[in-house]
This record gives structure tokens, sequence and C-alpha cells, in this order.
């Protein structure tokens, strides 16, 4: 049991068994919304964005040969406002409670609070940012 204030870090695909995509899926998922309706649902949520601002990163981010959005992103600091934007607007589709919350035995996030002996109490009270 881990006795001193521990902070860890998933990298990345931990959040994939939960139903999220993987970088290089979430790259797919930004390229094909900027390509077909960029906010879906909401098209207001890209309106500090011309049309042009949108077309430019989406073909900037495709021709790139980066395997995910931050990577891009880190060499291309002028798209993060518009990149943060689209990366959001891709992941809240994938946001469902009970998915984090499954009880199927092969959570990495259930193994890990049980080799930690942590009580459901604290489960409860731990945020799933990822």
């Amino acid at each position: 049991m881990i006795t001193k204030p521990t902070t860890l870090i998933p990298g990345a695909g931990a959040s994939a068994p939960f139903g999220f995509p993987t970088g290089y899926q979430l790259l797919r998922h930004v390229i094909n919304g900027a390509n077909t309706n960029p906010g879906h649902t909401n098209p207001n949520v890209f309106s500090d964005f011309s049309k042009s601002q949108i077309d430019e990163f989406r073909d900037s981010l495709e021709k790139s040969g980066k395997i995910s959005v931050d990577a891009f992103l880190e060499h291309r600091p002028e798209f993060i406002p518009i990149g943060k934007l689209a990366m959001a607007i891709a992941l809240i589709q994938f946001e469902h409670e009970p998915h984090l919350f499954k009880r199927d035995g092969k959570s990495w996030y259930e193994y890990l609070f049980n080799q930690l002996d942590a009580h459901l109490k604290i489960l409860a009270k731990t945020s799933c940012a990822y």
C-alpha cells in the first residue's frame, strides 16, 4: 500500500478501455469532424473561427504526418486554440459515466484501486480526467 501522497499520470491510451479513442483515433475523429460538420450538433461552438481557419487547421493536421493531435499542436502552437476545441468536441461524444465504472474485471482502474486497497468512497471522490 502506498503510504505517502503519490500522483499517477496514465499514459496515452489509458482511457481506451473506457470507450475513449486512442491518440491516433482521436486524430481521425478531429480531421473527419472538421471535414463534415465543425461543431457537430452545435455549429456555434466554432464561432470564434472562420471557415478558412478551420480548413487550414484540418488540412495542416491531415498533412502533418503526426500520429496525434497533441504531437501536431506541439509543433504548431498557432493552432492550439482551435485544436483544443476540436479535441473537446470530438471527445465529448465518448463521455458515458457507465463506461467509467463498469465492473467487468478488465478495467485497469478497477485493478489499480484493488491493488492499492482503496476504499470505494475514495474511488467515488476521484476525478476521472484523462
